[in-house]
């Protein structure tokens, strides 16, 4: 999990995936199957706190905001952040 309090988290309008992101800089994406957590991939693109997250409308990519004043971008489908 995190290392720090997690400030938010939102669902993938499908269902399936969950982004949280927390006090310790990180985005991490959350798999499901059958309702289980089943694994994590964390991005570590921000200097400061995550404050919010939202999902594309086709769930394929996330949006993360932080304390530092920026907006980072990530490709669901490949796991990797976009430049």
């Amino acid at each position: 999990g995190h290392q720090g309090p997690v400030y938010t988290c939102r669902f993938s309008r499908k269902g399936n995936l969950l982004a949280s992101g927390s006090f310790d800089k990180t985005v991490k994406i959350w798999r499901f199957e059958n309702g289980v957590g089943v694994s994590a991939e964390t991005f570590q693109e921000h200097s400061l706190n995550v404050s919010d997250l939202s999902w594309s409308p086709d769930d394929s990519v996330l949006v993360s905001g932080g304390y530092d004043k920026s907006i980072r971008f990530y490709d669901v489908q490949e796991m990797k952040a976009l430049s």
